[in-house]
């Protein structure tokens, strides 16, 4: 009730300011972070040579602010008297892109990029297998878990009411297929046949809530669907 148009953007920073400190104690917003209303998310200008400079924008989540923060942080290192004494008319662009690469790669020389190997499903499939068999002999793919080779990690998908629902995904290591397979037999043990045959049109959105829960609280008991979340059924 007390936020107004003209007070928008300090009543979002004193939420965030609160939200950030029961994660991170003593936190700080950093100076130069704007909230945008129309773009919904935190803005990052910092002057540069009289002039601002975006230094882009930023969800409104833990991870982003306190990406926000970091960017923050390297451009004030990085931007120091002597760096703004050597700014001259001819090397004022120079200058930009200098600050620019410098912030982001954290003061560091550019290092010469090694292009990762990708490989493919039949490959990942063998290398994973291997992988699990020395810990588990007998270790089979659980149906659903496909090779992600864009992404080189491996996603997980189910057919629910006729459309495929993605249980997320999983990197290629003995954990993250140990996880994967968890999810699946989790998954499977709560959609069962029985549960198939009650799902209509009018309460899919109920049904999922409800097998969700039922998945959840076996990992973490007490567990509740957050408010304000709802099954997009397209």
């Amino acid at each position: 009730a007390t936020i107004t148009e003209a007070n928008v953007k300090e009543k979002m920073k004193e939420l965030t300011k609160a939200y950030m400190q029961e994660d991170e104690p003593g936190w700080e917003l950093p100076s130069g972070m704007e909230w945008n209303e129309n773009a919904q998310c935190w803005e990052l200008s910092k002057e540069f040579n009289g002039k601002m400079l975006s230094l882009g924008c930023y969800g409104y989540s833990i991870a982003g602010l306190q990406k926000a923060a970091f960017v923050a942080g390297r451009f004030d290192a990085v931007y120091t008297k002597e760096f703004k004494a050597a700014i001259t008319e001819d090397n004022v662009e120079e200058k930009r892109r200098e600050i620019k690469e410098r912030f982001k790669l954290n003061v560091k020389p550019r290092a010469k990029k090694r292009k990762a190997r990708t490989i493919d499903n039949a490959e990942a499939k063998k290398i994973a297998s291997a992988m699990m068999q020395k810990v588990k002999p007998g270790w089979e793919f659980p149906s659903g878990l496909s090779w992600h080779k864009g992404g080189q990690r491996w996603e997980f998908k189910k057919s629910v009411n006729g459309k495929l629902l993605s249980l997320g995904c999983y990197p290629n290591t003995i954990e993250g297929l140990q996880m994967a397979a968890f999810v699946a037999r989790r998954f499977d043990a709560e959609y069962t046949e029985e549960f198939k045959a009650t799902i209509t049109e009018a309460n899919v959105k109920e049904m999922m809530k409800v097998i969700a829960i039922a998945m959840m609280q076996k990992v973490e008991p007490g567990w509740e669907l957050p408010s304000g979340m709802e099954w997009n059924e397209n």
